[in-house]
């Protein structure tokens, strides 16, 4: 479940991210990708993709 909690805080907060911007975008705040979103709450990764749709 580990993981399943960092896909779904990074996700959580690239929505945010988004919505604060007005920024649609695959890129984040400080060109940050879904990648290191993702690392960055904790998941390890090697192959990501992302919808945001």
């Amino acid at each position: 479940m580990a993981e399943l909690d960092a896909l779904n805080a990074a996700a959580q907060l690239h929505a945010c991210d988004m919505a604060r911007t007005g920024n649609f975008s695959h890129i984040g705040s400080g060109n940050s990708t879904h990648t290191d979103r993702i690392r960055s709450q904790g998941g390890r990764c090697r192959l990501t993709s992302e919808n945001i749709a």
